[in-house]
């Protein structure tokens, strides 16, 4: 059956490092992932660290000034978060014990018992600064699972928050029917892309239904800090 292979693959990835049932975990999944796969892939990881946290990052360009503002106030703050989540963040919400980003901008959202603290975070500016959920996951030493083949800009972009080069910039998002304005940064995404699947830090598995790119999620951002410079 394809849930227990890719129950099997998942396991054989956390075996390999040792990723412990209290463990937090950053999951990004390519959107266009086979449909069939996205809820074995969660219920695994879910099960996995029964006794942790599960975290998802969904299309967090959505409800921003990359869209058409004017459109995005025609929608309801659940109808933003809906057509922001991909598939796997989708399945998550539906639960009752999740825990959503409250930044507009960040499609983000876990369950389990650190994701009150992962996304207590309500201040407007930087959302991928520190302090934020990214710093922490960074901080909690997260396991980050890649699944798929798109790269996971919005999981990564905190590598870029310590840039002394970077660029302030004004960004906006809708909530409640308002334009809200705040202060990022504008992050050298090709660089980081460049960099991502090359890494030392990440190992590859897909001996089975899923490309898994994988690896400690601090151990990530150091190296992409590194290579990015």
């Amino acid at each position: 059956m394809i849930s227990q292979a890719i129950k099997q693959q998942v396991q054989r990835v956390f075996d390999a490092y040792a990723v412990r049932r209290d463990a937090v975990v950053l999951l990004c999944v390519d959107p266009t992932l086979d449909k069939r796969y996205v809820k074995p892939l969660l219920e695994s990881v879910i099960s996995m660290v029964g006794e942790g946290c599960v975290c998802i990052v969904g299309d967090c360009s959505f409800n921003t000034n990359e869209q058409d503002v004017k459109s995005l106030r025609s929608l309801t703050n659940q109808e933003r978060l809906v057509l922001a989540a991909d598939y796997p963040l989708q399945l998550l919400s539906l639960r009752q014990d999740s825990i959503l980003a409250r930044h507009p901008s960040l499609s983000m959202g876990g369950v389990g018992k650190m994701a009150k603290f992962i996304f207590r975070h309500s201040h407007l500016d930087f959302p991928y600064d520190k302090p934020s959920a990214f710093s922490d996951l960074e901080d909690l030493n997260a396991f980050f699972l890649c699944v798929g083949n798109v790269y996971p800009k919005f999981a990564l972009k905190y590598a870029d928050s310590t840039n002394p080069q970077r660029v302030i910039k004004k960004e906006s998002c809708v909530y409640n029917n308002e334009l809200l304005s705040y202060l990022d940064f504008e992050c050298d995404f090709k660089a980081i892309d460049d960099n991502f699947y090359h890494l030392d830090e990440v190992s590859y598995d897909a001996e089975g239904y899923l490309d898994i790119y994988s690896g400690w999620y601090s151990n990530i951002i150091i190296e992409l800090r590194k290579s990015s410079r």
